[in-house]
């Protein structure tokens, strides 16, 4: 019988099979808990990036293509915009076209179901189902606290995956297959961290190297150079080529990063779910005498040296680590691999029930409506007030606030593309936010001609208006404050006046 036949017949055999699903059932329980709490995590729209990543996805849809240039702000409109994350906001507003924003929270809820299910299938793999349980446990908060309906989501199921690949070609003793590469053109097209998935390559094939015997070095190292040199090619397969990759590279190395909140540094002054997951993983590896590769304690302090420079990096780290360690903790602790279950086990049962459970609750999730309503990021009242004709002049806006401008049609002074507007752009703003000179602040807003402004009522700018003479507060509640120049508020005033004695409404 050919080696290739008799492989696939062992492959689809009933012992494959229940080797597959050995120690399964309580890993899918943990993806079945994780989805309903994405279902039901009234945090997911808490940031003002998904509104102009899904206005992004319905312009890529309109038209058929990834924008070269920026369509939505009146700062830098016609700006050459590189958007890393095309594909990602069109599948945003696919869901949104589908369902609405229940569904979604569908789409980002089987997203992180699908990470946690590569992290755990390589958990169990070595640790059994009741360890890695408790390893993703400690993993989950985590990921939790950074489930956001933005591309970053879509692209860890792929982080993931990458890994997984990398690994298992490393048990293997072969280099990865050039198959993979088309998942790196995937996730080059998703999200700008495919230059971790990159980057990972060299420290696996210089292991591999390291590894082979003296007359295998060579060819292994053409092997593993070739597989990464294709990953890179095929991370070029992007509207955008190699401008694309440099872009993701020079991004990172933005000072406007520092002023915004994920991309600040890890602070301990509050017992966080990092902290936790530090702390579990050194007494875990403490107590069992864990040994880990050079090369991949490598990678690990690095992740861990990513998660306490930046917060959003957290996400990597609650991906890779687990991944990394399964192995050496399995070892350490002794733990034998795990072995072909019992027929009378129901892992089959206990999965596909927790698949079909997933279905129906994602299925119920879909058909209850999902509203818009006033947060930190999204004052829907306050934009809501702004009568038309002063919507369609010059704003200055809240940086959370931009996302929802965009989407309602509403050109903003700033949002969250940072990488689009540079920092020079990005340090004036927030000088004039913060209100730091009176003077420089009248010339910014005269400069652009801004009559109005959208801005969060704690902010120094609203304050400093507040006290100016010629400017008027128009609303105000909890989530937002509305200030217009009194110039402007009695130019529309006078347009809806006229417009009522004619019987003609103002226009936008």
């Amino acid at each position: 019988m050919p080696a290739d036949v008799d492989r696939r017949r062992k492959t689809l055999s009933p012992d494959a099979w229940r080797r597959a699903l050995a120690g399964t059932a309580p890993v899918a329980a943990v993806l079945l808990a994780a989805f309903v709490f994405c279902l039901c995590d009234p945090q997911m729209f808490l940031d003002g990036d998904t509104n102009w990543h899904l206005a992004a996805g319905r312009w890529i849809l309109a038209h058929a293509a990834a924008p070269h240039a920026d369509p939505f702000s009146y700062t830098a409109f016609g700006k050459p915009w590189i958007d890393l994350e095309w594909l990602s906001e069109a599948l945003m507003a696919l869901a949104y076209a589908l369902g609405g924003w229940a569904t979604v929270m569908v789409l980002m809820g089987a997203a992180v179901a699908a990470t946690l299910g590569v992290v755990g299938v390589e958990l169990r793999r070595r640790l059994g189902g009741a360890a890695s349980v408790g390893v993703l446990l400690v993993c989950l908060p985590m990921i939790a606290r950074h489930v956001l309906a933005r591309p970053h989501i879509l692209a860890l199921p792929l982080l993931a995956a990458w890994l997984a690949a990398l690994l298992a070609a490393r048990r293997r003793g072969t280099a990865p297959s050039l198959w993979l590469t088309l998942l790196m053109t995937l996730w080059a097209n998703l999200h700008g961290s495919d230059l971790i998935g990159l980057a990972l390559v060299v420290p696996f094939g210089l292991e591999a190297v390291l590894d082979a015997g003296a007359g295998r070095r060579r060819s292994t190292a053409l092997r593993w150079g070739g597989f990464g040199l294709a990953a890179m090619a095929a991370a070029l397969v992007t509207p955008y080529g190699p401008a694309g990759l440099a872009h993701a590279a020079a991004v990172t190395r933005m000072a406007s990063l520092s002023a915004i909140v994920e991309w600040k540094p890890a602070s301990f002054a509050e017992f966080s779910p990092l902290e936790f997951a530090l702390l579990a993983g050194a007494f875990a590896c403490l107590v069992q005498g864990v040994r880990l590769r050079w090369t991949r304690a490598a990678i690990l302090l690095f992740t861990v040296h990513l998660s306490l420079q930046h917060l959003r990096h957290e996400l990597i780290l609650a991906v890779i680590a687990p991944m990394l360690l399964a192995e050496p903790l399995g070892d350490a602790a002794a733990l034998k691999p795990v072995a072909v279950p019992d027929r009378r086990k129901p892992e089959a049962i206990v999965c596909g029930a927790a698949l079909a459970a997933g279905l129906v609750l994602a299925a119920l999730r879909i058909v209850t409506p999902e509203t818009a309503r006033d947060s930190a990021a999204d004052p829907v009242t306050a934009l809501a007030n702004v009568p038309p004709d002063i919507a369609a002049q010059p704003v200055f806006n809240d940086y959370s606030f931009g996302g929802l401008l965009i989407l309602d049609g509403v050109r903003p002074f700033m949002d969250g593309r940072n990488d689009l507007y540079g920092d020079a752009a990005m340090q004036s703003y927030v000088d004039a936010e913060q209100a730091k000179s009176p003077e420089a602040v009248a010339r910014l807003l005269g400069r652009y001609g801004v009559t109005w402004t959208l801005l969060a009522p704690s902010s120094p700018l609203a304050a400093l208006l507040d006290r100016t003479p010629g400017w008027v507060r128009v609303y105000g509640d909890g989530w937002a404050v509305t200030q217009v120049r009194a110039d402007a508020l009695a130019a529309s005033e006078r347009a809806r006046l006229t417009g009522a004695a004619t019987g003609r409404p103002a226009s936008r």
